[in-house]
């Protein structure tokens, strides 16, 4: 065999058996917690859960006003409320895509047998990059919801 594809088989070794390693760690996590779901599954819920009732919140008091649209065009409050209205629903609807794929990953508080939990880290290890890649959008949607919310207060003062 000759040197580079030794490595290449070497490298894939090394993957499956760190991916295997995980796997089997997330299996033990779920298999042992009383919610039937990793720390991180829990923390992630409880975190878009906050953060979803925040921008419901935000988006119901910065409804389009028949007065504010009356100056949308030239008022620079106008926009920045317009603005956060429409990343408050963005952001509402992201972390309701999250939560939705979150509870899959569950297991409940039944009793679970090892291959149950097996699959729910399966599941989780599966589901990591669309998590991430929601995560992701949250996190900018909420930077500019900052943004516009800093710019909104400096108008107001």
């Amino acid at each position: 065999m000759d040197p580079l594809t030794a490595f290449g088989l070497s490298a894939s070794v090394v993957q499956f058996v760190s991916f295997a390693s995980d796997l089997i760690s997330k299996s033990k996590e779920i298999h042992s917690s009383a919610k039937g779901c990793s720390a991180k599954v829990l923390t992630l819920e409880t975190v878009y859960t906050q953060l979803r009732d925040l921008s419901t919140s935000l988006e119901s008091s910065s409804q389009k006003d028949p007065r504010l649209a009356a100056v949308e065009g030239t008022s620079v409050l106008a926009k920045h409320v317009f603005a956060i209205n429409d990343l408050s629903r963005s952001c509402k609807i992201d972390c309701d895509r999250l939560l939705e794929v979150l509870r899959k990953l569950q297991g409940g508080n039944r009793s679970r047998n090892r291959w149950q939990s097996f699959g729910l880290a399966l599941k989780t290890v599966w589901k990591s990059s669309e998590i991430a890649d929601l995560e992701f959008r949250l996190h900018h949607t909420q930077t500019t919801l900052t943004l516009h919310i800093d710019a909104l207060t400096r108008c107001v003062r």
